[in-house]
């Protein structure tokens, strides 16, 4: 016997997605957030390498950039073994870092050029220079949930890998079902706040508590990926991209967003000639 399919009643007007347009909009706007205020710098979705928060913020604006993939993952953790009075030597970073000697010479005359870095009169050791310290800079990261209180606190604890500040967004209906993690928020100093897409209402329910971020290394890989524009721009565009590139069933491939799939083929056969 047949039974009729019964349609599960929505718990919510919009989607996560419709949440977090709503969301960009008053985070990018000139006030900013409520109690929170402006902030210099924001993206969307960009990788951390320990997650992907949905809105990363820099607060305070910042007189130095950094070039287009100059603080990869080795350059990121020669930076992170540094220090701005203790000298370290080449044989030390690495020792430290575990990178080859090549790959740390290279990155180390990278970080000199950019001015990240100063090297020794007596030889081949290393401090960072106090006027273009990355460490000093703010990062605010923000998890978007509609639900699932229990992944949005796991995203919430690799973002303060890099974050000071971290702060999840939920509805305000979905406020209580947050109150018996409590106690894993406070040890970790994560944030929650309310936010209405209708209403375009901000609340902060339990204030984000600053703290020095766990790993320096991943402090700095995730600076280097927002103060460089081009990365920035790119990652902020990638969702765009997801959406637009879509693959086909047959292949797998991916086509250009507008082109049927007869032209996509005939293209990439000709290019196999």
């Amino acid at each position: 016997m047949d039974y009729p399919r019964v349609r599960r009643k929505k718990r919510f007007a919009y989607t996560e997605d419709q949440m977090a347009v709503a969301f960009e909009r008053v985070l990018k706007s000139r006030q900013g957030l409520a109690g929170l205020g402006p902030f210099w710098r924001v993206f969307r979705e960009v990788d951390c390498h320990r997650g992907r928060p949905d809105f990363v913020a820099i607060e305070g604006k910042q007189k130095f950039r950094v070039e287009a993939n100059s603080l990869g993952f080795v350059a990121a953790t020669v930076l992170a073994l540094l220090r701005p009075s203790a000298h370290r030597s080449l044989n030390y970073l690495v020792t430290k870092s575990g990178f080859s000697r090549p790959s740390v010479r290279l990155a180390i005359r990278d970080l000199k050029r950019l001015g990240h870095i100063r090297q020794s009169d007596k030889g081949e050791s290393y401090t960072l220079d106090p006027r273009r310290n990355l460490f000093d800079v703010e990062v605010w990261a923000f998890e978007l949930k509609l639900d699932k209180p229990k992944r949005a606190i796991f995203q919430a604890q690799q973002y303060r890998l890099f974050a000071q500040k971290v702060l999840i967004v939920v509805p305000p209906t979905q406020v209580a079902s947050y109150t018996k993690h409590h106690g894993t928020m406070e040890r970790w100093g994560i944030g929650l706040a309310s936010f209405d897409p209708d209403t375009k209402q901000f609340s902060v329910e339990i204030a984000a508590r600053w703290g020095e971020p766990v790993s320096k290394q991943q402090q700095i890989f995730a600076l280097g990926r927002l103060l460089d524009r081009k990365a920035a721009r790119l990652n902020s565009e990638s969702r765009v991209l997801r959406i637009a590139n879509r693959p086909t069933v047959r292949t797998g491939r991916f086509v250009e967003a507008g082109k049927p799939m007869a032209a996509a083929r005939t293209k990439r056969t000709s290019s196999q000639r």
